[in-house]
């Protein structure tokens, strides 16, 4: 039995810190923080994010060195690749933020994404080395016969020099008999300098790449991982292993043979010096560096699942600068992409046994480009031993010593023809596994045939668009696919292709133009295919199915080309898009996105072309916090409480028959514990005419008690957490009184646009403006959760909480209470506002108000009574030159009102007004540019009630 031997990479990309929270940005070249950022030596805070970020420190992802090191290859390249200058220098744009250890980091993410300074933002992925150790020394090779290496080294052209390999990993033995005279030794860093001293130890950088003394390679993670320097001698075995498949020496009468005879292994080291741990650290820089020192080939025995644009970043740099990378696709035995294995830049290798059959723990998938073998592999380690091992680390050297012998041979070949060569002269293993057909790449590398073969056709499909016949960019039922592609010529001249598409969809779709032609192709040439290939769907589709397309491309019978896609049918979410606003609604009562708190599922909620407005909405109805249906976060703040299913799934209509967009949808809770026991159906009505009433997206929720008890107070409405702005920091929850709209806008941008929601049904309308972060009682927060408990709270206590503080907002709207009978249906109408001032949001609640009266909603003319009289005055303190201050009264019925402006003597200095006062609100500018300097009061009499409110004049 083999023991698995799958080691957890703490962090791929930088040390840090214990404790600390890694977070990877890539900033907007042109932005404001970038260039502050540049100017301060890409060291320090990054101001302009400080809002989001409160105390960090950033540094750079490639420190100035590597990067000089990258330009300095880029000029002295033979062939410069296009565009690898500008690649490098996008990479300066990337910064490593640190960040102490209690940060929120998925909600940190979330802040930075929507920042307009920021590119992207990510976790540090988690990688692994991809190795399984075993036990007896074995004395056979059997992968060099297999993939009959040593026929292969019978073509290889005389004199060639030899090929240069990275191995970015663990460290290599340089004093290992089997690899000694293979171990890459740096030119411009050995010899004498000119002062007669050993260069390898001047302490200059003596060939200007940056690095002092790099003169056999770097260590990247020396000491504990923290430092750097010049001597990349193994800490973890796993690299000397990998190094010795590779590049173990031929011909020395002692051990091993490796797959490349005349190879230099440009050592790099990404491991800690304990040869106990499994971490590693700085692999990206580890990367780079291998592509600046000149690597044709990179060899990459780790990864781990997610993708990761930093890491995308670095892999197309290398790419662009001329180096085949290589890289292993993971032991976790599972159909799944592996990273960075499974970037298109990338060959990904999975691992088979001498039989050519799967390794049970080898992971398999579309993006696999070939097998190698990777069991029981007898290679060297430290201390002149050797020793075996298996795992997809161990096949993906493998395949790296093809490509090498390919670059060795075809000097003139890009990274891409080579790693296309080595695939597509591949052995076929399909035929004894046809269950794994598509998803062990082009078969099992075989370096005979990568060399032997005269002419090799391969191509790529490097575009592909799928459209539905319709247009409504819905794929539904019976609706006619369209797809176009582009296919781009690799390896030798093509005198014709076809294009075929097939999908394992059950039912299977009818195919209307299943293979179109594609014309003659020269190597490096693209061309759209001449048709575009169609295909109608089955009547039978659930809701949600993933559809996978797969294509081929090929010259004749014999396959060139493939590549795979995935659509979803019938989805269960729509948007809106139909007046200023753009929304997305789902199935089970959710606003937004599909995907809680992934978000990737919709379109969010969008106003007049805006960034996204709107993190999560989220439908509320219940009697009691034991007794509570709703689709919001729970108590887990990246779970929500999914009480809903759906009955029927969103249909879209557009144009309506009553609105230019209109959608249904109908779902019902399951009677579970904790539920309430009711189906609601759900309509949404978006109106274009007339003008005024495009701010404001209407909705209607039919609720049925399915229960045989009477509910007398129930509550529905809606959790809405706002996102105003690049970071949302700066928000604030406001209730409107005057107009009954609860809404969130930046203060600290006034140029972003508002959003809100408003009870436009004739029922009593309850608010509660939540602190996100805020942890006491009256004032719970929903970054540690959100109970049900807090939920009842702020949906069934009137108008609670009236201002958020400025921070990340959301709010809580609803109706109610609402009396309903068992069997009977109550209809609740909310509507979605959006603005760019209050007064805009005030006409979008009485439009949305207009337009459901109109629909034969009972609405109401909201006006705010308070219980008792109450008056404001802002700005409670005026200087000449700023906006007079201004009084705001409330009454509770219709009194006979007396206003006086006194001084702090009691004096009276006007009578400000006398009348009846009706119930509601009043509001007068007040009369003090001609006062002096001094604190003043207004009396306010109202029936048997009065107050006082302070005013200061300051001159």
């Amino acid at each position: 039995m083999c023991k698995r031997w799958c080691w957890a990479i703490l962090l791929i990309g930088i040390a840090t810190q214990a404790g600390a929270v890694p977070i990877v940005v890539k900033l907007r070249e042109r932005s404001g923080a970038f260039l502050q950022w540049e100017r301060a030596g890409r060291s320090g805070m990054l101001s302009e994010l400080s809002a989001v970020l409160g105390v960090h420190s950033a540094r750079p992802l490639v420190p100035e060195g590597l990067l000089h090191a990258l330009r300095q290859r880029a000029q002295q390249a033979q062939q410069a690749p296009r565009g690898a200058s500008a690649q490098i220098e996008r990479l300066r744009q990337i910064a490593i933020l640190e960040l102490p250890s209690a940060v929120d980091t998925a909600l940190l993410l979330r802040k930075l994404a929507r920042h307009p300074a920021v590119e992207y933002a990510e976790a540090l992925p988690e990688r692994r080395i991809c190795g399984v150790p075993n036990d007896p020394l074995v004395a056979e090779q059997y992968a060099l016969r297999l993939i009959r290496a040593f026929d292969a080294w019978e073509l290889l052209p005389q004199g060639a020099q030899p090929v240069i390999v990275g191995v970015v990993d663990t460290g290599v033995d340089p004093q290992h008999p089997d690899l000694a005279d293979n171990i890459f030794l740096n030119p411009g860093e050995t010899g004498l300098d000119d002062q007669g001293r050993d260069r390898r130890t001047n302490g200059v950088d003596d060939d200007g790449n940056g690095f002092v003394d790099d003169w056999w390679g770097w260590d990247f993670a020396a000491g504990d991982g923290s430092l750097q320097d010049n001597d990349p001698r193994p800490g973890n075995p796993h690299g000397t292993h990998v190094a010795g498949i590779i590049g173990a020496v031929v011909n020395n009468a002692r051990g091993i043979a490796g797959v490349v005879p005349s190879v230099r292994l440009l050592v790099v080291k990404i491991g800690p010096d304990n040869p106990a741990s499994p971490a590693i650290y700085n692999s990206y820089q580890g990367v780079l560096y291998a592509a600046a020192m000149g690597a044709q080939v990179i060899n990459c025995s780790w990864g781990g699942p997610g993708r990761s644009e930093s890491e995308h970043d670095v892999i197309r740099t290398a790419a662009a600068l001329g180096a085949a990378i290589v890289a292993a696709a993971g032991n976790d035995g599972m159909r799944a992409p592996f990273y960075p294995a499974a970037y298109p830049e990338v060959l990904s290798v999975a691992a088979t046994d001498s039989a050519d059959n799967k390794s049970y723990y080898s992971n398999y998938h579309a993006t696999v480009g070939v097998t190698a073998p990777g069991d029981d592999i007898l290679s060297t380690l430290p201390g002149g031993l050797y020793g075996r091992m298996s795992g997809t680390s161990m096949a993906a050297p493998v395949a790296s010593g093809v490509v090498a012998l390919v670059r060795q041979s075809f000097p003139s070949y890009s990274a891409e023809q080579a790693l296309a060569r080595v695939m597509k002269s591949a052995d076929n293993i399909e035929r004894q596994q046809p269950w794994l057909a598509g998803l062990l790449g082009w078969g099992r590398v075989n370096a005979y045939r990568a060399l032997a073969e005269s002419t090799l056709y391969f191509c790529r499909i490097d575009s592909l668009i799928i459209e539905d016949a319709d247009g409504d960019g819905f794929f539904d039922r019976n609706d006619e696919l369209l797809i176009r592609l582009r296919v781009r010529n690799v390896l030798d001249a093509l005198d014709s292709a076809s294009l075929e598409v097939f999908t394992p969809l059950v039912p299977a779709p009818q195919y209307l133009v299943r293979r179109v032609n594609v014309e003659a192709l020269a190597p490096g040439e693209a061309r759209w295919a001449s048709e575009v290939l169609r295909l109608r769907l089955p009547q039978d589709i659930p809701d949600n199915t993933v559809m996978e397309l797969r294509f081929s491309v090929r010259r004749g019978s014999e396959l060139v080309g493939r590549t795979t896609a995935s659509v979803v049918l019938r989805p269960s979410y729509r948007t809106l898009a139909a007046n200023n606003i753009a929304v997305t609604f789902n199935s089970i009562g959710n606003i937004a996105f599909n995907d809680y708190p992934d978000n990737t599922q919709g379109d969010g909620f969008r106003y007049r072309s805006s960034m996204n407005l709107l993190f999560e909405g989220a439908l509320m109805v219940g009697i009691s916090p034991e007794r509570l249906s709703n689709v919001a976060r729970g108590a887990m703040q990246a779970q929500q409480d999914r009480s809903f299913v759906a009955r029927q799934a969103l249909q879209l209509w557009q144009p309506g028959t009553q609105a230019a967009a209109q959608a249904e949808a109908i779902f019902a809770d399951e009677q579970r514990p904790g539920d309430l026991g009711v189906e609601v159906r759900q309509r949404i009505y978006q109106f274009a005419h007339p003008e005024e009433w495009r701010d404001f997206v209407l909705v209607l929720f039919d609720i049925l008690n399915r229960t045989s008890e009477r509910f007398d107070s129930m509550y529905a409405g809606w959790y809405l957490d706002w996102d105003i702005g690049p970071s949302a920091l700066g928000d604030r929850a406001v209730w409107d009184d005057s107009s009954a709209i609860g809404y969130v806008y930046h203060e600290e941008r006034p140029g972003y646009p508002m959003g809100g929601a408003v009870v436009v049904s004739n029922q009593g309308v309850n608010f509660f403006a939540v602190d996100n972060d805020g942890r006491s009682d009256d004032n719970p927060g929903v970054y540690d959760g959100f109970t049900r408990a807090e939920k009842w709270r702020m949906m069934s206590s009137g108008i609670a909480r009236k201002r958020s503080s400025r921070t990340d907002a959301s709010m809580v709207i609803a109706a109610g209470p609402i009396r309903l009978l068992p069997g009977d249906t109550a209809r609740v109408a909310l509507a979605l506002v959006a603005g760019m001032t209050v007064e805009e949001l005030r006409r979008a609640a009485t439009a949305a108000r207009q337009a459901a009266a109109s629909l034969g909603v009972d609405t109401i003319d909201w006006r705010f009574l308070p219980q008792r009289l109450q008056a404001t005055i802002r700005p409670s303190v005026w200087t000449p030159g700023n906006p007079l201050p201004r009084l705001r009264v409330e009454l509770p019925e219709q009194r006979y009102l007396r206003v006086l402006l006194v001084d702090a003597l009691g004096r009276r200095v006007d009578e400000l007004f006398a009348g009846r006062g009706e119930p509601g609100a009043l509001e007068q500018t007040l009369p003090v540019s001609a006062l002096g300097s001094g604190v003043y009061f207004i009396y306010l009499l109202a029936g048997r009630e009065g107050m006082v409110v302070p005013l200061q004049v300051v001159r």
